[in-house]
């Protein structure tokens, strides 16, 4: 299917490549003024991936899958990177699609190389390898205390006490706690701290996500309160439904150990 995509996809850049060969003959002079390079590397912001070939498309027989409405090849490019297989990419500026109209292709090998306007191929950057998993109190300047917000009544509650009589979750770290508008009992030993809150809040912005940031600044009143994140070298802040593995989080937070800081994992 993929291939097949492929072909239509370059049948369609070809006739409209034409088209743009007929139209620059009767307009020649308006294209020209206001014709922009199809990427210029770091312009933006700073490249993570290794020099691309621009105007350039990466021809290989073998693996591959396409992705829409991809912004830029960096986006392509660290998609590249987290598939295992992926060794090179094509990123399609315009593929004539609503919207966003760019498109990425992932592929199997470089191939061979193909001038061709308006696409932009390269490499994946060099794939991370996580550190050993570092068990609780084995490693100096990492522990964690770890916490939930839990809405009282739902199904948060019963993710809380399994993930306490299992040792997972925020209940793997060196220290945990819950925190709710309710004293609720959540297990054994385990009792939500009451925040001051009614934890209720509207939905809004361009991406209509919850309006929440006054529930989280009354959570962290009260995590402050308690008190108990002096034991610890870290805070960390985790959903309910949040799969979380607390001894990868200390492998990546033992090198920061005593310098203090803010580690956020979402760009946006």
């Amino acid at each position: 299917a993929a291939a097949l995509a492929g072909a239509a996809w370059r049948s369609g850049a070809a006739a409209a490549s034409a088209g743009a060969a007929r139209w620059s003959f009767r307009h020649a002079s308006w294209q020209q003024k206001d014709e922009e390079p199809t990427w210029v590397q770091g312009a933006k912001f700073d490249s993570q991936a290794p020099e691309m070939d621009v105007d350039v498309e990466y021809h290989y027989e073998g693996w591959g899958t396409n992705y829409d409405h991809i912004p830029d090849p960096e986006f392509c490019a660290a998609m590249c990177q987290g598939v295992a297989k992926c060794e090179a990419y094509t990123w399609v500026k315009n593929a004539g699609l609503d919207g966003c109209p760019s498109q990425c292709w992932l592929k199997g090998g470089v191939g061979k190389k193909v001038p061709k306007k308006g696409l932009v191929s390269g490499v994946p950057p060099p794939r991370k390898t996580m550190p050993l998993p570092v068990k609780a109190g084995s490693t100096k300047g990492a522990s964690l205390y770890c916490f939930s917000l839990m809405v009282p009544g739902g199904y948060e509650e019963g993710l809380l006490k399994w993930q306490h009589d299992h040792k997972a979750g925020i209940f793997g770290c060196d220290g945990a706690g819950v925190y709710s508008n309710k004293p609720v009992h959540v297990a054994e030993g385990v009792v939500a701290s009451v925040v001051n809150s009614t934890l209720k809040c509207g939905y809004g912005g361009d991406s209509q996500s919850a309006l929440n940031s006054w529930i989280f600044i009354a959570v962290w009143h009260e995590v402050i309160a308690v008190g108990d994140y002096k034991k610890h070298d870290w805070v960390a802040k985790v959903d309910p439904d949040a799969v979380f593995f607390p001894e990868r989080l200390r492998a990546l937070v033992a090198p920061h150990a005593g310098k203090g800081g803010y580690l956020n994992n979402c760009k946006y």
